[in-house]
């Protein structure tokens, strides 16, 4: 079963403090990019993938590179590392502000709009 990120988060959390979940509450790792998720809430304004993504840089030498190449796949975030969610690969529009080439904007004389040009 794939856990979304934020469950992943909290098995992160979980397996940091040998499985004790009361311990959590009092984890005194403020500077961790999990700290403000830790119990599996979101936070407003705070990526879960952005905060993995971090995470991920921290361990792997801070580089994108190592991060991509990360020898650890039975880390808790280890599908997340990259700061994508691959369950949503293909959802949604491919570009969500299509480019109009057959009218002219508004402000730009319709010789030089891309229709005119081609």
């Amino acid at each position: 079963m794939k856990l979304t990120p934020l469950k992943s988060v909290r098995k992160f959390c979980l397996c940091c403090m040998a499985e004790q979940a009361n311990e959590i509450k009092l984890c005194p790792s403020e500077d961790c990019d999990f700290y403000p998720i830790r119990f599996n809430k979101g936070k407003k304004g705070y990526s879960v993938l952005k905060a993995i993504k971090r995470k991920c840089r921290d361990c792997g030498e801070g580089t994108a590179q190592a991060v991509k190449s990360c020898e650890f796949p039975d880390c808790q975030v280890y599908i997340y590392r990259q700061g994508h969610n691959p369950s949503l690969k293909g959802k949604g529009s491919p570009n969500p502000f299509p480019i109009r080439h057959n009218s002219p904007k508004k402000g730009i004389p319709a010789s030089l709009t891309p229709a005119s040009l081609a």
